[in-house]
């Protein structure tokens, strides 16, 4: 059990640490994201302002501009949406690693307890070791009383034959 214990928290060891890896590679996606965002939003603004431009020079470049400035404004949703899903996953990772922690912690108990437990059989059988050790220690000591009077009883029958 305490071995199969060990194993289990080994393995919660290593998914702990799995998820920390991904919850880093997320956060690191995140920072990046954030990256792509602020990078969309100062081109959006250099659009704007060249779009602004257009429009009172050239009817024709405003058209141009406003299909731009559509394609930015949903590479900047479609970012702000991955954006939004590395915040979610970071928070189930995030979830997902206090449960393992305290999977571990009830897993580190558990091994204590069956420690401990071990300790007491240990001392239990010492001491059934030392009864057992006492009662051979009688046995001998009564085998050899037995065999003294046994050979006095032989002495006294053999006086009492020859009397």
């Amino acid at each position: 059990r305490e071995a199969e214990l060990e194993v289990e928290v080994g393995n919660m060891k290593r998914a702990k640490k799995e998820l920390e890896e991904e919850a880093v590679v997320a956060v690191n996606e995140r920072a990046a994201l954030q990256k792509k965002v602020r990078a969309c939003k100062e081109e959006l603004e250099s659009v704007r302002v060249q779009h602004a431009s257009a429009l009172a020079s050239h009817a024709d470049a405003v058209c141009v501009k406003d299909a731009e400035f559509a394609r930015l404004q949903l590479n900047m949703d479609n970012i702000q949406g991955e954006f939004e899903g590395a915040n979610e996953q970071t928070r189930i990772q995030q979830v997902l690693i206090t449960t393992l922690q305290h999977d571990e912690e009830a897993a580190a108990t558990a091994v204590a307890e069956l420690q401990e437990q071990l300790e007491e059989s240990h001392t239990l059988l010492c001491q059934a070791q030392e009864k057992e050790a006492q009662l051979r220690a009688d046995i001998t000591s009564h085998k050899k009383h037995t065999n003294a009077m046994a050979a006095s009883l032989a002495a006294d029958a053999a006086a009492t034959a020859a009397a």
